[in-house]
Order: C-alpha cells, then sequence, then structure tokens
C-alpha cells in the first residue's frame, strides 16, 4: 500500500531530469533535486525536514545524481556546468540532521592553484564542465568516498581554445567525507575531446589482494585501480573504440592520429 508520495516543489522553468538514486539514513529519506537543492524528508510520513540549496538553478546548475551517505554525511555532486559562469561545478556534503553545509570541493582546478595551469591561461570563467552527474561510492575500510567528472566543456579543445589536461574533468576524486579533502584523483582522458566521458560508477571490489575500483565509460575501457592510493593497475579495452591508445603499464593515454580536432584543418 502507498504510505504517502512526495513531489519535489519545482520552478517551472527549471530543467528536469531523472532521479537516478535516492539515500537513507536513521529516519530520513534525502533527495537531490533538479534546481540544485538537498532535501532531506521524514521516512515515515514524507514530509520535509529541511531543504538547502546549493547553487542558483537559473545559472543552469542542476542534479542528475542523487546523495550518497558517508560516514553519517549527505553528499551530492553537481551538473549542468556547462555556461560560463564564476561558480564551477563541484561537491558538496551536508548535515545528516541540519541540512548545513559541511564543505564544498571543486571539481575545476583554479587559477593558480594545483592543477590550475591544465586549463592553460584561461580565466576560471571560461574553465566549465568536469560535472558529477553520477552518484560516488563509499568505502568504509578507506573511509573515502568516489566521484567521477565528466569532461570538460566546450566539448572539444578547438573550442575550448587549450590543449591542457583540463583538471579534474574525466577523473576520478578520491575525498575525505569529513572535511572534502583530496585525499588523491586519476584522470582518465586528459583534455578529452569527443564528449566520451569516463564520469560512470565507480564500483568498489576487492580482487587480487587488492582493495580494488573499477570503472567503464563511453570508451568501452575497463579500467582498474587501487581504491587506496589511486594507482594505476590495469585498462582492459573492448575493442570498440578507434579513438586512442592506453600503454597497458602505465594508463597514459595518447590520441591517435588526426583525432583531435583543429580550426581550419
Amino acid at each position: 500500500d502507498v504510505i504517502w508520495v512526495y513531489r519535489a516543489r519545482l520552478p517551472e522553468d527549471a530543467r528536469a531530469g531523472a532521479t537516478r538514486t535516492l539515500a537513507f539514513y536513521g529516519d530520513k529519506l534525502f533527495l537531490a533535486t533538479a534546481d540544485a537543492a538537498v532535501v532531506a524528508l521524514d521516512a515515515h510520513t514524507g514530509a520535509e525536514v529541511w531543504r538547502t540549496v546549493k547553487a542558483d538553478y537559473t545559472q543552469g546548475f542542476r542534479q542528475n545524481a542523487g546523495p550518497v551517505i558517508a560516514n553519517g554525511v549527505v553528499i551530492t555532486g553537481t551538473n549542468g556546468c556547462d555556461r560560463y559562469t564564476e561558480q564551477s561545478c563541484f561537491i558538496t556534503a551536508h548535515d545528516a540532521r541540519t541540512g548545513r553545509e559541511l564543505w564544498r570541493t571543486l571539481t575545476v582546478a583554479l587559477p593558480g592553484e594545483p592543477g590550475g595551469d591544465t586549463w592553460g591561461d584561461l580565466p576560471l570563467m571560461y574553465r566549465a564542465g568536469a560535472d558529477s552527474w553520477i552518484p560516488g561510492s563509499y568505502d568504509p575500510q578507506t573511509n573515502l568516498t568516489y566521484w567521477s567528472t565528466s569532461q570538460p566543456k566546450p566539448w572539444a579543445r578547438v573550442s575550448r581554445k587549450t590543449d591542457g589536461d583540463a583538471l579534474y574533468s574525466n577523473s576520478v576524486l578520491a575525498l575525505d567525507p569529513a572535511t572534502g579533502d583530496l585525499e588523491w584523483y586519476y584522470q582518465f582522458v586528459p583534455g578529452e575531446t569527443h564528449d566520451l566521458d569516463e564520469v560512470f560508477e565507480s564500483v568498489l571490489i576487492d580482487h587480487d589482494g587488492r582493495r580494488s575500483l573499477f570503472k567503464m565509460g563511453k570508451l568501452g575501457i575497463l579500467w582498474e585501480l587501487d581504491r587506496t592510493t589511486g594507482a594505476f593497475v590495469a585498462a582492459h579495452d573492448l575493442g570498440y573504440q578507434t579513438v586512442l591508445d592506453v600503454d597497458p603499464r602505465t594508463g597514459q593515454v595518447t590520441y591517435r592520429p588526426g583525432m583531435i580536432p583543429r580550426a581550419g584543418v
């Protein structure tokens, strides 16, 4: 029998999309809404306990991925980061009881900070993308939460006007759930230029005596990383893509000749 029904009150101009996950913790149900808010519901009644707005949806920000509970913290990604604004994409954590934001970790490296030079000399406003539109994972053994990011935007390097790696796009980020500190990252395809992002689920498996993280993106490559250190372990190409090559020893990616679009060519 239906006990209760909750419908998020979305503005008419909000860009609605699929809600990919929900999360339970204690006596609450948590969801991320299309207007860039996080909501906690009473699991028994469906009543709204708190609602915290993360970003201005009129600037394009939204959420397709639902929350992940990591050591009692409600963590959500953000997407819709395809406009030029001074606010880049980010991952946030909220107090499960009150909805208070605990930390915010940007998924785009800022000018003058580590990794910032991988966007060339582009100002922050023109560093778009690196959305987290797939839910993250949490490993209580390592006490790390793993969130993947999508491609940089615009999709093609020729449009971005830089050949740089564009950190932290197309990466998995291992974050401390208490602080949001970046413990390690691994970038699968630096400077991606074909909208073939590696943002999809991180599957945590203990394998061959190692705590591994597996994932596969649009290229059809099964990646394996050490989820404690972020070290590359293996890459298994299913053989469908013709865009790039992966060094089986190091994981280094090299685009094949003619695969990077150039202006006037």
